[in-house]
Parts: C-alpha cells; structure tokens; sequence
C-alpha cells in the first residue's frame, strides 16, 4: 500500500512514505536476538538448575518478547497511516474517553505501549474483548499477520510447557505406574486384603 501510494500522491508524500519504509528495514537488526542462544547456553554450563525449569524459563522469556514485538508492530499502524491522511485509525477511539484527561494515549508513549501491550496479549492469548481493533485497510492487515503469528506461537509455547510441566515430576509419575500395576495385580491374583496393604505399604 505504500508503494501504490507513491503513484497516486505528491512528490513531498511519496518521499515521507518512503522514509517510513527505509525505516521499516531497521528491524532487521533483530537478527542479532540469535545471539541470545550462547548466553542461554553459557546458563546452563553454569548453573545447576534442571533442564524442565530451563526451558519453562526459556520459552515464558520467547513469549514476553513475541508480546514486545507484536505490541511494537500494533503501534507502528500509526506511522504507516498518518492522522492528516483523514482515515480513520484504532487511536481515534479513546479520544472520546481521555476527552477530560491532560495525558492522551497517542501522545504519550507509556500509555501507547501498554495499550498495545494490552491489545497484543489478548490477541495472543485468543481472549478478544474487542475493545480494540483495526478499522482501515493497514491495520486489518498488521491484525491478520499478528493473528497468524500469535496463533501459531501460542500452539507451541502452550504445547511445549504442557510437555514440560508433565515431564517435571517424573518420579511421581513412575511411582503411580507402579501402584497401578501392583493394585492390577493383587487383584487378577485375588490376594487377601491384608497381604494387599502389605505390599502397599512396602512401596
């Protein structure tokens, strides 16, 4: 939608929109995230804490920072469709709620990232209470690609803890299989019921 806009619009629009994409190419500086992969790895080299606990720590910290950069992208919809094109943006709904407050969230940056932050968690999290939401063209698309990637990060973080906190306890789960099977059995055997809480209790 940018480059269409360089057809239809001015010379002085089509070199603002094209400031804004060059500066969308910043983001690929984090790549250097990759990085963290090392001091993960120097971590657990180091500390004496149990791979389960690691990896719940690992894959809760993946998720805050999917948040971060999706509240981020929610956020830059207002770069890429500026107040003075009169479209209409997600923001211009709380200017009748903060119409009697001196901090408005479009001018103050705390309480746009939390905003974001706010709308990208429960994107993520499938929750939807749809107080906000996208109503031009840019921002039904940033939603979609936000829908895609929080689905798809949700299905495997979700996944992968369900794992691990299953795996946690193994012993517990071992000890439980064993009774089971003891109790299986003692009762294919038709043994006393004395000689029952005997073995029970040996275990």
């Amino acid at each position: 939608f940018d480059f269409l806009s360089f057809i239809t619009e001015s010379d002085s629009g089509k070199t603002i929109k094209a400031v804004k994409v060059i500066r969308l190419l910043r983001l690929l500086k984090l790549a250097r995230v990759m990085r963290a992969s090392r001091i993960i790895r120097r971590l657990e080299v180091r500390q004496s804490v149990s791979y389960g606990r690691l990896d719940l720590l690992k894959f809760f910290a993946i998720l805050c920072m999917i948040t971060h950069w999706l509240a981020n992208l929610w956020a830059l919809t207002l770069v890429l469709v500026d107040e003075s094109d009169g479209v209409p943006r997600w923001i211009d709904a709380f200017n009748e709620l903060e119409k009697d407050s001196v901090q408005k969230t479009a001018n103050t940056p705390w309480r746009l990232y939390i905003t974001c932050l706010y709308f990208t968690s429960y994107t993520i999290t499938s929750v939807g209470y749809g107080d906000i939401g996208p109503v031009n063209i840019v921002e039904t698309i940033v939603a979609i690609v936000m829908i895609i990637i929080s689905g798809i990060s949700w299905a495997i973080v979700l996944g992968q803890v369900c794992g691990i906190v299953a795996s946690l306890d193994s012993d517990e789960r071992d000890f439980r299989q064993t009774m089971d099977e003891l109790n299986f059995m003692m009762s294919d055997r038709v043994m006393p019921w004395e000689l029952r809480r005997r073995l029970r209790s040996f275990f």
